[in-house]
């Protein structure tokens, strides 16, 4: 299990624009995302210090809680995010910038929980916090707490 948090305030992977230049064969690719390298590169250094230089093969659920900037001009207390920006965009430049350190494929994803709030207080730092398991870890580690209740009498199992 990886658990790490990255700081400052989350970025979106957007959709891509391709188009094809005067005399130009090929088609240039473009993502108008300001600050999408700088996030993707923090997210990658903080998970690669986590699994070092392990990856993943197997099915991965991952679990991501965005904490955004708050405005100044909204009121004290919690408040839930339903502004920009989307949630399915922050995933996306979050997992894909884990390909390659974490997992081999972000289709090895077979479980996505994500949230997005405004941070508590002006003073505290937006961010971003994951937890990455992968499946079969989670099976063992069910079977281990299982085997331990069953060793100390808790659960009992009949034959």
């Amino acid at each position: 299990m990886l658990i790490f948090t990255v700081f400052g305030a989350p970025a979106t992977k957007g959709s891509t624009r391709a188009f094809v230049p005067k005399g130009w064969t090929r088609p240039i690719i473009t993502s108008a995302t300001k600050g999408l390298k700088a996030w993707e590169s923090k997210i990658a250094a903080a998970a690669n210090a986590q699994a070092n230089g392990v990856l993943l093969t197997d099915p991965v659920m991952v679990n991501i809680a965005f904490y955004l900037p708050r405005p100044v001009s909204l009121k004290k207390g919690a408040v839930p995010h339903t502004k920009r920006p989307d949630c399915d965009k922050l995933i996306r430049a979050a997992t894909d910038a884990l390909i390659g350190i974490v997992y081999k494929d972000d289709a090895q994803i077979v479980s996505i929980t994500a949230s997005k709030a405004y941070v508590a207080t002006q003073a505290e730092a937006p961010r971003a916090e994951f937890t990455i398991r992968s499946l079969n870890e989670t099976v063992d580690t069910a079977e281990r707490r299982l085997s331990q209740l069953t060793g100390q009498g808790i659960i009992r199992t009949w034959e």
